[in-house]
C-alpha cells in the first residue's frame, strides 16, 4: 500500500524517483482505465506525501496531469481534475502549479484545452490561494484566452 509506505518510509532508495518515472508512464497509456488509475493514485499520493516527493511530483507529472484536464474521457478529466486539486492544495509551491496551468492551459494552441483549464478555474474546488501572486498572469491570460477568435 503506498499510503502506508509513505508514512513509514519504506520506499527503497531511489524509490521515490522510481514510483514517479513509472506514473509518467502510466500517465500516457493508450488505456483509459489505465490512465484513471495513475491519476488517482497521483492524488493519493500528493495528499500524503513529503515536501520532496511533491517537489518530484511537481517537475515530472504536473504539465501531464494538466494535459489530462482536457481528455475526452469524462473519468480520466475528473481524476486529473482531482489530482490537480489535491496537488494544488499541498504543495509547497502553489505558484508554479497555477503557472503550469496558465502557460499548458490557458495559453495551449489548443481550443480545447484552454477551455478545460479555464473550467477547471471556474470550479469551487479548484485552490487559488496563490492567484494573488500570478494575478497578472492569470487575468493576462484569461483575457487573451476570450478574445482569441481562432477555434470559435
Amino acid at each position: 500500500d503506498i499510503s502506508r509506505m509513505l508514512e513509514d518510509g519504506s520506499l527503497p532508495p531511489g524509490g521515490a524517483a522510481q514510483l514517479v518515472a513509472a506514473l509518467h508512464e502510466r500517465l500516457f497509456d493508450s488505456n483509459w482505465s489505465v490512465i484513471e488509475k495513475c491519476l488517482l493514485l497521483i492524488r493519493t499520493l500528493v495528499s500524503e506525501c513529503d515536501d520532496d516527493m511533491n517537489a518530484l511530483v511537481g517537475v515530472q507529472l504536473l504539465g501531464g496531469i494538466v494535459a489530462k484536464v482536457s481528455d475526452s474521457k469524462v473519468v480520466v478529466r475528473k481524476a486529473a481534475s482531482q489530482a490537480l486539486t489535491a496537488y494544488m492544495n499541498t504543495s509547497a509551491n502553489q505558484v508554479a502549479a497555477l503557472q503550469c496551468l496558465i502557460k499548458q492551459g490557458i495559453e495551449s494552441p489548443e481550443w480545447k484545452q484552454r477551455q478545460a483549464a479555464l473550467l477547471f478555474l471556474s470550479l469551487s474546488s479548484t485552490p487559488l490561494d496563490a492567484a494573488d501572486l500570478s494575478q497578472r498572469d492569470l487575468v493576462r491570460s484569461v483575457v487573451t484566452c476570450f478574445l482569441d477568435q481562432h477555434d470559435v
